[in-house]
């Protein structure tokens, strides 16, 4: 575990910020991906055997399918929960639960709600250093199989599933991350219960259509593809400072991935993807930009 979370730290360290306005911008041609990627699968599915034991016999696309069957209600059940968006850091020195007092709707004994396990306490290095100890934590519910079905960074801890409800109130574990994007932890989550790789594109930036994994299989190798495409994502926001916006998000879902330990080979391809309508929509715009191998 040691090793594939070292490799994943020289990544981050390895990454330089891209700046409206430099000129011209150091941009990476592709976006490296991790080499220890089957190691990083039995990882993944050590933790998820772990959190969820019930589970330990499931295959892992058994487990994602029916995720993705139940990620309409799970998604909602979260939001309904009056969960703060922030906490101070010092809090979590003393805190390792939050109570979550359930609206009045949810305590109908008759509908069944799958409630999240767990609330990870993110802390994003930008935050952190402005405010330093105190900085305030963000607040994102999730569910232990979701997870670790997708992730094999181990930063939550096994619970009783019968011991963190009574009626009327749900408590959930507390777990510090830092990760380097609320915004792309946020996007990332629904793709841990969904898989859908269409919705992660289209809310990274603007397609003409939803994307199948097969389209973007053949938008990687096709170039007419991939200028049509970026063609698109220019016409819907001219100019190179949105552009380096996307660029922006794009580098960020990705650098949220390597921390998470996401290895999912369609995840990884709708990145690849992702960046080269970037590149490509960034020599559309006119901006002057040169190219090194890979962050």
């Amino acid at each position: 575990m040691s090793l594939i979370l070292l490799e994943l730290g020289n990544q981050v360290r390895k990454l330089q910020a891209i700046k409206p306005g430099s000129n011209p911008a150091q941009l990476p041609r592709t976006l490296e991906r991790p080499t220890s990627i089957p190691y990083a699968l039995d990882l993944s599915r050590q933790i998820l055997d772990a959190l969820a034991p019930d589970l330990a016999q499931g295959p892992l696309p058994f487990i994602h399918h029916q995720l993705a069957a139940h990620a309409d209600q799970m998604l909602a059940d979260i939001h309904s929960l009056p969960i703060p968006n922030t906490i101070p850091g010092m809090r979590l020195r003393h805190a390792v639960a939050a109570k979550i007092k359930l609206p009045i709707a949810s305590r109908d004994v008759e509908h069944v709600h799958i409630y999240p396990t767990h609330i990870l306490a993110v802390s994003t290095s930008s935050r952190s250093t402005a405010a330093g100890p105190d900085a305030p934590l963000s607040l994102v519910a999730i569910h232990d199989v979701a997870f670790a079905a997708s992730c094999s960074t181990p930063a939550l801890r096994p619970v009783e599933r019968d011991a963190n409800f009574t009626l009327g109130t749900l408590t959930l574990p507390l777990c510090p991350i830092a990760l380097p994007s609320m915004q792309a932890l946020l996007i990332l989550r629904v793709y841990m219960y969904t898989h859908r790789i269409d919705i992660l594109l289209s809310v990274i930036f603007p397609l003409p259509a939803p994307l199948t994994y097969a389209e973007v299989k053949s938008a990687l190798v096709s170039s007419a593809t991939k200028l049509r495409l970026a063609t698109h994502l220019v016409s819907a926001h001219p100019g190179p400072a949105h552009i380096l916006g996307y660029a922006r998000r794009v580098q960020e879902v990705w650098k949220t991935v390597c921390c998470l330990g996401m290895y999912h080979i369609e995840l990884w391809d709708a990145l690849d993807l992702a960046w080269a309508l970037v590149l490509v929509a960034l020599t559309s715009s006119g901006m002057h930009w040169t190219l090194h191998e890979t962050w």
